[in-house]
């Protein structure tokens, strides 16, 4: 009766972490610092983020070339073109709302982006370049 007693006081002692001696298993309780924690909103509101007209330039363009490139993928996913090289295209007299020519479009209509683009990232001074020749008026 008293080995069985023993045990079941060992083991009640084990659970609460006490070691039958007077010491506790458990680790010891630390007091917080005397100091605040810093604070998010504070230090947040010090650092402005930095933006000039290069970084706006980029976050334009860095989203435009994911849309471009997301509407290459699905274009050539849709029509099991599994070379990344090759752009997809079909030819045609006329104009057609097919995927082909709306992906077309839309690289020519990007022209905006990348010429603004161009122009952030010139040195004073410097004469802008464009290799695109776009017929605007009648011959």
């Amino acid at each position: 009766l008293t080995v069985a007693l023993q045990s079941q006081l060992s083991t009640e002692a084990i659970s609460k972490g006490s070691t039958g001696n007077g010491q506790s298993n458990m680790p010891p309780t630390y007091a917080p610092p005397s100091y605040a924690p810093p604070s998010q909103s504070s230090t947040r509101a010090l650092h402005r983020l930095h933006t000039n007209k290069v970084i706006e330039a980029a976050r334009i363009r860095a989203r435009d070339e994911q849309i471009m490139q997301q509407a290459l993928q699905d274009i050539q996913y849709k029509y099991q073109i599994y070379n990344a090289e090759i752009e997809p295209e079909h030819e045609t007299e006329y104009y057609c709302t097919c995927p082909i020519h709306q992906y077309n479009q839309r690289k020519y209509n990007r022209l905006g982006v990348q010429d603004m683009w161009s122009k952030a990232v010139m040195y004073p001074g410097e004469k802008a370049y464009n290799d695109c020749y776009q017929m605007t008026g009648a011959l």
